[in-house]
């Protein structure tokens, strides 16, 4: 093999690499290219991309989608998400969650990937980022009635 044949394997070895590292990077526009995002009513729009301040906060916090799908998604969740919450202050009728309390359960949702299914367990002393802890044993049937089974996946899935 000559040199030219070596050089034009390793650039192609090189752009299958860059390929490769760049797939692992989240998305991003290019300049002058749409994006979408939810907006503070929660409906869907887009936007040019233009690196520009709003541009780089709506990125860095994860409000900003190559398609009008990925962002209904999120808005989805957001409303799920927030839903949840609602019914757990609502069930726990007033009364705070004592995070010093080790005696008090702390119910909280999950989704088993291994079952493929919505489940319950409670905690008493640790927190966990992002979970939505209720005083109700019941929290899990309560919320597939209120919210329904096929979004709480949502927030999920």
């Amino acid at each position: 093999m000559n040199n030219l044949e070596e050089l034009k394997k390793k650039y192609e070895e090189l752009g299958e690499e860059i390929k490769r590292l760049e797939s692992r990077k989240r998305w991003r526009a290019e300049e002058y290219d749409d994006y979408f995002y939810v907006n503070s009513f929660g409906n869907i729009n887009s936007t040019q991309e233009e690196n520009d301040e709003n541009d780089n906060f709506v990125y860095k916090s994860r409000n900003y989608f190559k398609t009008e799908e990925e962002a209904q998604k999120h808005a989805d969740q957001i409303h799920t998400y927030y839903d949840l919450m609602d019914l757990a202050e609502e069930l726990n009728n007033g009364k705070e969650i004592d995070w010093s309390n080790c005696i008090q359960n702390k119910y909280y949702i999950y989704f088993d990937v291994s079952d493929k299914e919505l489940k319950t367990d409670y905690i008493n002393y640790s927190r966990y980022i992002g979970q939505i802890y209720c005083l109700d044993k019941n929290f899990l049937e309560k919320a597939k009635e209120r919210i329904g089974e096929a979004r709480l996946e949502g927030l999920f899935i």
